[in-house]
Order: C-alpha cells, then sequence, then structure tokens
C-alpha cells in the first residue's frame, strides 16, 4: 500500500540524515550536542531561500558548521507551519563550500 510504502522512504530517509550528521563525529549519546550546535546557531537573520508552500506554510534555510571535532558546512531546511510559532527543522544537508554554500543551492527541490 501507499502508507506502506511512505513509511519505507521515511525510514530510509531518516537512515540517510543520521548518518549526515555521524559522518561528521556525532554519536547516538551525542544528540543533545548536535541540538545545541543547531540551535546555537539559528538566527532569523540568516534565513534565506524562502519558499512558500501551498497550504501556507514557509520553507526556508540556514547554512550551519556541525561537526563534533573538525566542522564541516551544512544547509539546514527548515519548515514554519501557519499557526504554528516555531519553525521545525526538517533536514541537514552537507555542503562542501566553506562559505556555507550560498547561492548554490535550489530551494525548489524541497
Amino acid at each position: 500500500s501507499t502508507r506502506v510504502r511512505s513509511s519505507a522512504a521515511s525510514d530510509v530517509y531518516k537512515r540517510q540524515a543520521l548518518k549526515r550528521v555521524f559522518d561528521v563525529g556525532y554519536i547516538e549519546q551525542d544528540i543533545e550536542e548536535l541540538a545545541t550546535d543547531i540551535f546555537e546557531q539559528y538566527d532569523e537573520e540568516k534565513r534565506t531561500n524562502f519558499r512558500a508552500k501551498d497550504d501556507g506554510a514557509e520553507s526556508f534555510v540556514v547554512y550551519m558548521q556541525l561537526g563534533k571535532e573538525e566542522r564541516k558546512s551544512f544547509i539546514t531546511v527548515w519548515l514554519k507551519e501557519p499557526g504554528n510559532a516555531k519553525p521545525r527543522l526538517t533536514t541537514a544537508y552537507r555542503i562542501k563550500d566553506k562559505e556555507g554554500g550560498k547561492g548554490k543551492w535550489n530551494c525548489s527541490t524541497m
């Protein structure tokens, strides 16, 4: 069924996202440290690549440096839904550009 396929795809996607953060030194026991690293770098002034969704939600990007030993550039993608004051993190991707990849990511792929 569609629901089973969707759930399986979601599980694969979650594993891939976890692999990206584990690849920069975080381990499962570091979840609080990872959350702290992300939320300390979240800055309303650094939001970019805004995209309005049909349901009234808005997605955007914040570039960050994440990692336990050596920081690497990441794009973090956030979603602000109508009626919810706080945006939520939807995913994070590693990027190679030391400047945080500004202008190199197509927000329409979200």
